[in-house]
């Protein structure tokens, strides 16, 4: 009997070597696998990955690779791994001034790519002394006492740095974001040249194309959907025409001729009927603009009155009467609200 019960001791002591054995390796192999690890990451910031060549890619710009190099503050030898890219960057935006990007690829084991875009002349920004020439990206490349023939005008900006190699802000941080937003809108939907934004009034602004058109679009709301819509009107004009398109609701746009209307695709109310398969989608944002229309609010509910269309100012031969005619003065409460089958 006493054999029996050492036997069952024995055994239980065994078992329990085994476990703990068993939970031993556990911890060396995994104490192995962290050491490994950070030798591994040891390596990599000091002896491996460093950098043996810097290859620069993309659009030819007026700088020397060697020239470049050295705006970029990298130097071989250095740690592909510890590098920062962003910073990089950044010293070779703010030191070149006709650079409009640069991306870096870090292709390991040791060289380093960066790839350049040129700044392409997009723009001019009216300020108290003169005119800046910006990029697409809103880079000021130089400034001049005259606008540049052949650019894109901004007045009201209110530009808060004039450096060239800065990116330009305005000192009204929406006038920025309108900016940015209409530069967008002109890439997507312009098939008629801009030549001219003023955002003096950054509720009143007014987009004009070609010289010849000016587009009074409102506030800087659905940018996007109010250059996109002019720009479905404009293809329904002749090349010719003069004269100025409003901003109506969200959806409509009325277009005042200054030149002999005839031809023109227009319907009694003097309005530009657009076909419903050429309106652009309605945002919710629109659809609730269009409800405060019913209601009687919203900035874009109603057309001020000096800017009210008089349909009966027109002759017969769609000429006006007088270069006073053609808007008629009504109450406000009695201003248009956006008809209903207006497309159909």
């Amino acid at each position: 009997m006493r054999d029996v019960v050492k036997t069952n001791v024995k055994r239980e002591q065994n078992s329990k070597r085994t476990r703990r054995r068993k939970t031993n390796v556990k911890l060396y192999v995994f104490v192995i696998l962290v050491l490994s690890l950070g030798l591994g990451v040891l390596l990599s910031v000091t002896l491996l990955f460093n950098i043996d060549k810097i290859s620069i890619v993309g659009d030819q710009v007026d700088y020397s690779q060697e020239n470049i190099i050295k705006a970029s503050g990298v130097k071989i030898g250095d740690n592909l791994v510890r590098l920062d890219a962003k910073e990089v960057r950044k010293r070779i935006l703010s030191s070149m001034v006709f650079v409009e990007d640069a991306k870096l690829d870090k292709k390991y084991p040791d060289t380093l790519e960066i790839s350049l875009v040129k700044c392409v002349e997009s723009a001019c920004v009216e300020y108290e002394d003169g005119f800046m020439v910006i990029s697409k990206q809103g880079k000021i490349l130089e400034k001049t006492d005259k606008a540049r023939d052949g650019l894109l005008l901004i007045k009201g900006f209110q530009p808060k740095g004039f450096d060239p190699g800065e990116f330009i802000e305005s000192e009204d941080p929406q006038k920025s974001d309108i900016y940015h937003d209409i530069m967008d809108a002109i890439d997507k939907y312009s098939d008629t040249k801009v030549t001219q934004v003023d955002m003096t009034d950054k509720y009143s602004i007014v987009v004009s194309y070609d010289g010849r058109i000016d587009f009074k679009m409102g506030n800087s709301n659905e940018i996007s959907y109010k250059m996109n819509l002019a720009n479905t009107v404009l293809q329904d004009l002749d090349k010719d025409k003069t004269g100025t398109m409003i901003m109506v609701g969200s959806n409509q746009i009325s277009f005042r001729n200054s030149t002999d209307s005839k031809g023109s695709k227009r319907d009694s109310s003097g309005r530009i009927p657009i076909e419903q398969d050429k309106l652009p989608a309605v945002t919710e944002t629109q659809s609730q603009q269009d409800e405060q229309v019913q209601e009687g609010e919203g900035d874009n509910g109603y057309v001020p009155q000096e800017q009210q269309w008089d349909e009966g100012a027109v002759d017969e031969g769609g000429e006006w009467a007088d270069e006073n005619a053609g808007w008629d003065e009504v109450p406000q409460e009695q201003q248009w609200e956006e008809p209903q089958g207006e497309f159909e």
